[in-house]
């Protein structure tokens, strides 16, 4: 499997910006009635260090974006997160993905 590579970190990058704008707006015109209290982008799922059997590794570094993707699907419909929710999200999800794979 190659890496997420820096090329398809670039281009998600400028879609994020732009997700995230857009979000802002949203959060502006309607704060009246409106909170969103939590987000994860791709590149929180990427930048993360996974625990590997040779030590903790950047998630980007050992796998590629359809599997980020995959992963960062786990997170759709959460509320909340707390950073230990995030890392067993992340785990159980790469979890799924591995299973899927063998099938």
């Amino acid at each position: 499997m190659t890496p997420y590579s820096e090329a398809e970190h670039d281009v998600d990058k400028e879609q994020i910006l732009t997700a995230l704008d857009a979000i802002n707006a949203l959060r502006e015109e309607y704060k009246d009635v409106l909170v969103i209290p939590e987000l994860v982008t791709l590149h929180d799922v990427t930048e993360y260090r996974v625990d590997t059997i040779s030590g903790p590794k950047q998630f980007k570094t050992i796998y590629n974006r359809s599997v980020a993707v995959a992963v960062l699907q786990a997170f759709a419909g959460t509320d909340y997160i707390a950073p230990e929710q995030f890392e067993f999200t992340i785990n159980c999800a790469l979890a799924e993905v591995v299973k899927e794979r063998k099938k």
